[in-house]
């Protein structure tokens, strides 16, 4: 069974080994910069900022996706707005949990998560183009394709076709 909970301080390690022990080419796959994942110190930090803060102050929001109770992925919106819009992210840790429905049913509880919690207008999503998995599970979570466009994402991305997508 599929839950999610907003993410502690005492995740942060969990989130950070997802990112330090994916290999190379998963990482350019989804569409990030392996030598741009920050160190633990500077994730840590950051991350314990963002959860300590009040949910309207955040610029980053994250939710531990759990099966029967297990943590095994975090779905987060970075950058947010609070009353505004947010672009949302969603990673799966273990690939043995991926390709289950497991992404589709949490996305969808975080979805309902942030828009109830934030006071959000919108959410949004900039997937890399030709990451097969994700467009598909935001195709199927009634997300709207906008576009595709050639951008760096963010902080630990480098520039590529991303599809834009919209709920």
């Amino acid at each position: 069974m599929i839950s999610v909970r907003p993410a502690i301080v005492l995740d942060i390690p969990k989130i950070h080994e997802y990112w330090v022990n994916s290999n190379a080419d998963y990482l350019r796959g989804i569409g990030a910069d392996p030598n741009k994942i920050p160190s633990f110190e500077d994730f840590n930090s950051y991350l314990t900022e963002q959860i300590n803060l009040p949910l309207r102050d955040r610029k980053s929001n994250c939710l531990i996706i759990e099966n029967f109770g297990k943590a095994i992925g975090h779905c987060n919106t970075n950058p947010s707005y609070f009353g505004e819009e947010a672009f949302i992210h969603i990673h799966l840790w273990d690939k043995s949990d991926r390709n289950k429905g497991y992404g589709i049913s949490s996305l969808q509880l975080s979805l309902n998560w942030f828009f109830k919690n934030l006071e959000l207008k919108r959410i949004i999503a900039e997937p890399k183009a030709d990451n097969a998995a994700i467009n598909s599970i935001l195709k199927k979570s009634g997300f709207s394709f906008v576009k595709s466009y050639l951008t760096n994402p963010g902080s630990i991305n480098f520039e590529q076709d991303v599809n834009l997508w919209a709920s």
